[in-house]
């Protein structure tokens, strides 16, 4: 669906991603994996031990966390994405709590998410979806226990051109 010009337009924004962030794009650890896709970006954002997106079992986001959502919003802002946001977590996630288990997790982090991109201004209408999975879908080729399932994936989907009348 994309044209030559855009993607190699999303190309250029992954790349001015990673570097805002300060992070080399072909390090297989790194906390941020950022891929273009047939209908814009989709940036996944790891809730590593290492650097970590979250306080632990909670919705609040660290300092890292926030700084790269706050730079996502800097890119999110000044072009015309539909935004979808998902949040996953492993299978070895275990809550204290029976009334607060991984589904309420994964879906306050996804809008934990939401909240901090609209704070950056990004505009409440350009959000399409924010949906918590719980463990349900792991990475493909992950196993289902990795903590690389800890994770939000952040969706920016390019709204097809308006066709003006004649």
């Amino acid at each position: 669906r994309s044209s030559l010009a855009e993607t190699a337009f999303l190309h250029s924004l992954a790349r001015d991603f990673y570097r805002m962030l300060n992070l080399d794009a072909s390090d297989e650890d790194s906390p941020v994996d950022v891929k273009v896709t047939s209908d814009g970006l989709r940036v996944i954002v790891y809730d590593r031990a290492a650097r970590p997106m979250f306080d632990p079992k909670s919705d609040n986001f660290t300092e890292w966390g926030r700084f790269v959502i706050q730079n996502l919003a800097w890119i999110a802002d000044r072009q015309d994405f539909k935004i979808r946001i998902d949040g996953h977590v492993s299978s070895n996630y275990r809550s204290e709590s029976s009334d607060y288990g991984a589904w309420e997790l994964t879906s306050d982090r996804a809008n934990a998410a939401r909240r901090v991109l609209q704070q950056y201004a990004v505009n409440g209408n350009r959000f399409e979806r924010v949906t918590g999975f719980a463990d349900t879908l792991p990475l493909k080729g992950v196993a289902p226990s990795s903590p690389k399932n800890q994770r939000i994936e952040l969706s920016f989907a390019i709204l097809a051109p308006k066709l003006s009348s004649l």
